[in-house]
């Protein structure tokens, strides 16, 4: 590996390195960055690292989900349904898996019933 890839960091061993960097200082949004751009310059043969790398990013982005869900609960309980509201919509839309997305859906539909009972 060349001086000038290892800089910049444009290759995926650095930016798998950097992202589980960034994982375990709790840059969890970041990780998914270099997570998803090391995806990208993977090879072909790579495939099972590939897989392997995606799941790592769905599991993330379910972590960051899991948070805006306690910002939801955390406003629920001070009454501030559409603080609760924005924290759901943006859980569903960083969410990585389809069983967090079911899990933000259902409990978003049931504030709207909320709201408009």
């Amino acid at each position: 590996m060349s001086i000038l890839k290892k800089i910049l960091g444009v290759d995926a061993d650095s930016l798998l390195e950097t992202a589980r960097e960034k994982e375990r200082d709790g840059d969890l949004g970041g990780a998914v960055i270099d997570y998803e751009r090391a995806i990208e310059k993977l090879e072909e043969k790579d495939a099972y690292k590939r897989d392997k790398l995606r799941a790592t990013v769905t599991e993330i982005r379910d972590r960051i989900a899991d948070k805006y869900l306690s910002d939801a609960e955390a406003a629920l309980g001070a009454g501030e349904l559409d603080r609760a509201a924005e924290a759901l919509t943006l859980g569903f839309d960083v969410a990585g898996s389809e069983a967090k997305k079911g899990e933000l859906e259902k409990k978003k539909e049931a504030l709207q019933l909320q709201q408009n009972g």
